[in-house]
């Protein structure tokens, strides 16, 4: 998996469940970083979802810039407004 994902979804009231569901196991297994090579995990490189600006700076906060927009993403048109607004 990719350790830049969002953790999964826990539903479950219980405390064991949801101690289990809290566990990272790229921390357990110590490659949360997005920019160390292990073959134990994946890092999604190329992603579908979101436009290139955004993707910009979603790849440079957590990628280290290794994040970028597939050819079908760069195909589509922004939006008159602009895709992105940051608020400070």
């Amino acid at each position: 998996g990719d350790p830049c994902q969002l953790p999964p979804v826990v539903q479950a009231s219980t405390d064991a469940a949801l101690a289990f569901g809290r566990r990272d196991v790229f921390a357990q297994l110590q490659v949360e970083s997005p920019l160390a090579e292990d073959p134990r995990r994946a890092l999604l490189r190329e992603q579908y979802r979101m436009l290139p600006p955004i993707c910009a700076v979603v790849s440079q906060t957590w990628y280290g810039g290794q994040l970028v927009p597939a050819a079908a993403v760069l195909a589509r048109r922004l939006p008159p407004e602009g895709p992105l607004t940051l608020v400070d």
